[in-house]
């Protein structure tokens, strides 16, 4: 039962992740926020290896 619990978890977050993702494409285009980590020369120079994706809300009821 917990192995079943915690693949239906697993999935929906893999759902919500990629509601996510077809949202933020649909309302802003690609333009996803670089990591923090990243240094502000390779922003500058549009080098951004790594964006941060956020789930709102908004995003987590769409899903449900």
């Amino acid at each position: 039962m917990a192995a079943l619990l915690a693949r239906l978890a697993i999935n929906i977050i893999r759902m919500m992740s990629v509601i996510v993702v077809l949202r933020r494409i649909e309302q802003c285009g690609i333009s996803f926020n670089p990591s923090a980590d990243i240094s502000p020369d390779n922003i500058k120079d549009d080098i951004i290896p790594s964006r941060e994706v956020g789930i709102t809300y908004e995003d987590f009821e769409a899903c449900i």
